[in-house]
């Protein structure tokens, strides 16, 4: 803003000292309480959670945007974010179906044949009955099954009479690609995203399941199972965003006491080394189940005696065990048993709860909401004191504002 005079020229403003020091000490203050209080003007606020009961399914994995895939009464089955449901139908020539996950237009499952030799099929839909695609790669392999899909691609395995082998399909089956690495014996596909695969298999000669990476190829295959847990625990990488893969990792029992090893939640950059365990303090049980490169989502579940647990609670995770925030405690008293399955881009948070009252399953949506920082607040205060000081003490003979 600068002041003019009635010709509208510019008018030089002259503070005496006793107008600086104000000015000055305003200033001082200001800067004193961001340095203090540790904020900036462009720090992100706290987040609190508000949620949003979508609609009741008998069973199925909510997803991304509200959606759910699961198996109704005639079959698999789309749930739409407004709770339509769209029955994705039992193939011709199979004897059932089942719906396993979704993500954008597309949806998975796997389905059996009808006629002998039996043998399990991956599927694909793409929002109805009518679009069904059979990937089942061909005859080398015996079964097949799709578990998730990251709205392009499509993850899962396929077996032979050597091993069960993950994979992935880009929507055809003669686009299945074998990502089963040569040290295992066995391996599955879970999560899938544009730039990488997760899953879990088993080591030959080693009879417990490691958490496994690839980047489109069996031969980039990362065992990721953390150090902490030795080559004789367990772990699984169930989903993938951005460079984060999350899922769970247990110890040895022989080298836990009673009650025996449970499972942690746990998070992963890329190797083994860069394991992170998500428990929260007090928590005996909890998986991570989602993540949007940023935050990850899932469950724990808190000890009531030597080898139970109360009911899981939905949380959401900002890469360290400290940061967990508990999603099921701002649901009802009657939705007591809740898990989180999907983050979206901006945090909106998605996952099932089971309501007492009907005895269904609910999806949830928790979405994050904005309050200010108090720090923020103490400086939006200095700010309109300066701006009152300097109205107070600018010239107001003769003059006017002018932006």
């Amino acid at each position: 803003m600068c002041y003019c005079d009635k010709s509208g020229e510019p008018k030089k403003i002259h503070y005496n000292q006793n107008e600086k020091t104000q000015i000055a000490y305003w200033a001082f203050l200001c800067s004193l309480l961001i340095i203090i209080l540790g904020v900036s003007p462009d720090c992100p606020a706290a987040n609190q959670y508000i949620f949003k009961d979508l609609y009741a399914i008998p069973g199925g994995k909510p997803m991304v945007g509200g959606q759910a895939v699961g198996t109704a009464a005639n079959g698999p089955a789309l749930w739409l974010a407004d709770g339509t449901l769209v029955s994705l139908g039992v193939p011709q020539g199979f004897m059932n179906a089942f719906g396993s996950a979704g993500y954008g237009n597309q949806q998975v499952g796997y389905g059996l044949t009808s006629t002998g030799p039996f043998h399990y099929h991956a599927f694909l839909w793409t929002g109805s009955a009518s679009s069904f695609v059979d990937l089942h790669p061909g005859s080398r392999y015996f079964n097949s099954q799709a578990n998730q899909t990251d709205g392009s691609e499509q993850i899962g395995w396929a077996d032979n009479s050597v091993s069960q082998d993950a994979g992935f399909w880009k929507g055809s089956p003669s686009s299945f690609v074998d990502l089963h690495p040569s040290t295992f014996h066995s391996s599955e596909g879970l999560g899938i995203s544009p730039t990488e695969q997760v899953g879990d298999g088993y080591p030959q000669g080693i009879n417990s399941i490691h958490a496994l990476l690839w980047h489109g190829t069996a031969s980039s295959a990362v065992d990721l199972n953390p150090a902490v847990v030795g080559q004789y625990g367990s772990s699984s990488a169930v989903a993938t965003a951005g460079n984060q893969q999350v899922g769970n990792a247990t110890m040895p029992a022989q080298n836990s006491p009673t009650p025996p090893p449970q499972a942690h939640a746990y998070l992963w950059t890329g190797t083994a080394a860069s394991a992170v365990d998500l428990n929260p303090s007090g928590a005996g049980i909890s998986s991570a189940l989602g993540t949007n490169g940023f935050q990850q989502v899932g469950y724990f579940q808190v000890p009531n005696g030597l080898a139970t647990f109360e009911s899981p609670q939905a949380c959401v995770w900002s890469g360290t065990a400290d940061s967990v925030i508990d999603l099921g405690a701002l649901l009802p008293a009657i939705e007591d048993y809740s898990m989180a399955t999907a983050i979206d881009a901006s945090g909106d948070v998605f996952g099932t709860a089971l309501n007492g009252d009907d005895g269904k399953w609910h999806v949830i949506e928790w979405m994050p909401e904005s309050t200010p920082e108090p720090g923020l607040l103490m400086v939006g205060v200095c700010i309109a004191f300066m701006l009152l000081s300097r109205r107070k003490f600018a010239p107001s003979t003769n003059a006017t504002a002018s932006l």
